[in-house]
């Protein structure tokens, strides 16, 4: 098995685990909350997250969401 097998998610994508500027979705978030509970523009936080935009309402507990 090679390294980049090892940090692949079950979605494909790497999980790298906990990210310095980052924020780990709870039950009953959603990006603009988020956004708007540490200051940021929903539309940073949007930009800086694509792969989360398009299921903005519909983020799951446990996923990092990168915060500027």
């Amino acid at each position: 098995m090679s390294v980049d097998e090892n940090v692949r998610g079950v979605d494909g994508v790497a999980d790298l685990g906990p990210m310095p500027g980052g924020y780990k979705v709870k039950e009953g978030d959603c990006l603009y909350g988020i956004a708007v509970r540490h200051g940021v523009d929903p539309g940073i936080v949007e930009r800086m997250n694509p792969e989360l935009a398009a299921r903005a309402n519909n983020i799951e507990v446990g996923e990092y969401v990168r915060l500027p």
